[in-house]
């Protein structure tokens, strides 16, 4: 019989099945959401109840074992929400705990391989939204941003906005996936956030300054005889163009 161990989709929840995995006799051919899991005839679903004392007990045997980029890699890869991504990191776990920190250097054991390129992914979609994600009023003395990114970022880049903006009070949405990093200029939270939520808090009806200041800026470093649409699009791709302020203002036909 194969056994699928079915989480909750949570970080903790997925640490809990590795934990699991140690201690008990039915051990997984697969590790899946209860999102992606599919009932059928050839195997048993294991469920797992999320256990934040056993999840602790896994996190801290990962950083007295491995090293930090293996803990990085781990986490990164999670947050793709692949399919495949549970399953993979089960063996990537297991593998690190017998070789310990220079399992990273077996680029020729596939799986390794798979882990790294898809934490790369993923750290590359990070340095993205960096650059681009643009804050607009929402309301006085609130600022607010929508993203759309392809990995389930934004517990990693929240902090880098925490620090260039304390001042401030924000949120960052990812309409996506309907949460949001809500922070008060002393520290931040995430949670459920709804599209309907935004239009709540919103009093701005107006094009706010920040809108204007954008726009004003990508029409005066444009030059229209310069134009490469094509380049634009490779370096700041389409997707992401939607909650961009400067990009409503077009200096050419694209």
């Amino acid at each position: 019989m194969l056994y699928y161990y079915i989480f909750d989709g949570s970080f903790e929840g997925f640490l809990t099945a590795i934990y699991e995995s140690y201690y008990n006799s039915k051990k997984p051919e697969l590790i899946l959401t209860e999102e992606n899991y599919v009932a059928d005839l050839f195997s048993e679903p294991v469920y797992i109840i999320t256990d934040e004392n056993k999840s602790v007990k896994v996190y801290n045997s990962l950083r007295e074992k491995l090293t930090s980029q293996f803990i990085r890699n781990v986490f990164y890869v999670f947050l793709s929400e692949e399919e495949e991504a549970p399953t993979l990191l089960y063996h990537y776990i297991r593998k690190g705990f017998i070789m310990g920190p220079k399992i990273d250097l077996c680029l020729k054991d596939p799986e390794v391989l798979k882990v790294q390129k898809l934490q790369k992914k993923v750290t590359y979609e990070c340095h993205r939204m960096l650059g681009f994600i643009r804050f607009s009023s929402l309301k006085p003395n609130l600022l607010y941003s929508a993203m759309e990114p392809d990995y389930n970022i934004l517990s990693i880049i929240v902090p880098h906005f925490t620090k260039r903006l304390s001042s401030e009070n924000f949120i960052i949405h990812d309409v996506k996936r309907e949460i949001a990093a809500m922070y008060n200029k002393d520290q931040y939270v995430i949670t459920p956030f709804q599209y309907s939520s935004y239009l709540a808090l919103k009093t701005y009806s107006a094009q706010d300054e920040y809108e204007l200041l954008w726009q004003e800026y990508f029409k005066n470093i444009a030059i229209a005889k310069r134009a490469n649409p094509r380049l634009q699009k490779r370096c700041m791709p389409l997707r992401y163009w939607k909650h961009m302020l400067e990009t409503k203002w077009q200096p050419y036909e694209l």
